[in-house]
């Protein structure tokens, strides 16, 4: 539990201040929506640590898990932006439970093409692409659902409350039964993720929100969603417009694209470090990745205390020199190092996600929420898949470590180009969107 802390007045980029010292519940609807996130979170945990280890079942070329990896994050480039339009047309809530309908019965129909001896290695990749598109809607309207269930007071609480649970799950306990889950090869493997997927179905379905109807909520399902669908060019335009001309939110993108640049090449690359030169079983792999969200989750129960003392820049600011460090030590031929760099990234994380998304929720408009989100894990997810390839190139040709190295490198080259010039805005100074459509500066 965390000590209620005095009201601050709030400074430019300066602490978070605490509006109330009641600490008021955040209510049943976001409490039910945290088991959601509990199960989706736990098959996303194990999936993502486990589609490179099923790869190195097929194949032990570098580049062709790569590829693979790439395929999975390749969708935060090629649809988040229509997906965060989307998303502002229709209720996010809906458009969550379309989406983790796809991923249930992909992910079951992959692991019977398997059980078959059906699925090729392209199919594989292809299987990947499909479910990483399903992710996106899922994440952007997951995101969004938060300011919909609880109180402005109340989301960094919130926020630190859902990634905390988020890197328990998809960090900790996935990756630590994900080599488990490997033993029973790839159709085993995705029959049972597929049932986790179901269960979070189910408990999404008890999701409602005690704030008033969602925007669109009144038509019927199938209506509302074909309505979306139809979503224009003009309103992603607006969105782009909206975020182009938020330098705070552009300079954030850039930081935050590093850092996932970084992450997933690390992530493509460690399981030949971990499982090659290090001899990792396939279990004990699991475990060890695990490291990361060890580092997280103490991470999260000082968040709220922590921001409230040293004020978002300050993490903003020291985010990448700090990663960069983390990243030096898996260059050390041992699995203590390994461990020890993954828990720390996993600390400086924690501490930037929450202080990135908190800000992004209570300075950019509720209605366009979803569009500029969109536009943001353009920049900062659509790397991914860039990083994955060049990962598997580089390790192909010149070594893991020469990877870590190169990380290092762009993680303190970054930092150094963008965070020293990152100006942020008060809550006085929030953007409010006008009611012509357009938004202009409070």
């Amino acid at each position: 539990m965390h000590r209620v802390q005095e009201p601050r007045k709030p400074r430019l980029g300066g602490a978070i201040s605490i509006e109330d010292t009641s600490r008021p519940r955040l209510g049943k609807p976001f409490s039910v929506f945290q088991g959601v996130l509990v199960f989706s979170g736990l098959a996303d945990g194990v999936y993502r640590v486990a589609l490179p280890l099923l790869a190195l079942s097929l194949t032990r070329s570098p580049e062709a898990i790569g590829l693979i990896v790439a395929a999975s994050w390749l969708p935060w480039l090629v649809v988040a932006l229509p997906a965060g339009a989307l998303t502002d047309r229709s209720a996010p809530l809906l458009v969550m439970r379309y989406a983790i309908i796809v991923r249930a019965s992909l992910i079951l129909g992959l692991g019977g093409l398997a059980f078959l001896g059906l699925l090729p290695l392209w199919g594989f990749a292809v299987g990947a692409l499909v479910l990483g598109t399903a992710g996106v809607f899922s994440d952007l309207s997951a995101q969004a659902m938060v300011p919909r269930l609880v109180e402005a007071p109340n989301l960094v609480r919130a926020n630190g409350r859902t990634q905390s649970i988020q890197i328990t799950t998809v960090q900790l306990v996935g990756p630590a039964v994900a080599g488990y889950f490997v033993l029973l090869g790839i159709s085993g493997s995705f029959g049972l993720l597929g049932a986790v997927y179901l269960l979070g179905l189910v408990a999404l379905l008890s999701v409602r929100s005690d704030r008033g109807p969602e925007p669109g909520s009144q038509r019927p399902g199938i209506r509302q969603l074909g309505a979306a669908v139809a979503v224009s060019v003009s309103d992603i335009r607006e969105g782009m417009g909206y975020f182009v001309r938020r330098p705070d939110i552009l300079s954030l993108a850039a930081l935050a694209a590093a850092a996932n640049f970084a992450l997933t090449a690390m992530m493509t690359v460690i399981p030949l470090w971990g499982t090659g030169p290090l001899g990792l079983t396939p279990a004990a792999y699991g475990l060890v990745v695990s490291a990361g969200a060890f580092g997280g989750i103490t991470a999260g129960m000082l968040t709220h205390r922590v921001m409230a003392v040293i004020g978002e820049r300050t993490v903003f600011r020291l985010c990448l020199p700090l990663l960069a460090g983390c990243v030096l030590l898996l260059t050390v031929r041992h699995v203590g190092a390994l461990v020890a760099g993954l828990a720390l990234y996993g600390m400086v994380i924690m501490f930037w996600n929450v202080a990135s998304i908190t800000y992004r929720q209570r300075t950019v408009p509720a209605e366009m929420f979803s569009r500029i989100n969109a536009a943001y894990r353009w920049i900062t997810w659509g790397v991914m898949p860039f990083a994955a390839l060049a990962a598997g190139v580089t390790a192909g040709a010149l070594g893991v470590p020469a990877v870590f190295l190169g990380l290092c490198v762009l993680l303190l080259s970054v930092g150094a180009l963008v965070g020293a010039r990152l100006q942020t805005v008060d809550r006085a100074e929030t953007l409010h969107h006008d009611h012509s459509g357009g938004s202009s500066t409070a």
